[in-house]
């Protein structure tokens, strides 16, 4: 986390990994907590490897 004014109680939070997507948040602080002053949006599920998964259950033979 990057404080971005000493004192102002914000910080910048630098989300980075192999399997997340790059982000950047803002936080504030509120008592003990941190809050996002941003609305974070949900993405929908990538079912891609839940569907490959699957299909290697039911296949019993590979070629």
């Amino acid at each position: 986390m990057i404080e971005k004014q000493r004192g102002s109680g914000g910080v910048v939070l630098h989300c980075v990994g192999r399997d997340i997507e790059n982000l950047e948040l803002n936080l504030k602080r509120n008592g003990a907590r941190w809050i996002s002053e941003e609305k974070i949006m949900p993405k929908p599920r990538d079912t891609f490897s839940f569907m490959i998964h699957d299909f290697m259950l039911e296949r019993k033979y590979f070629k």
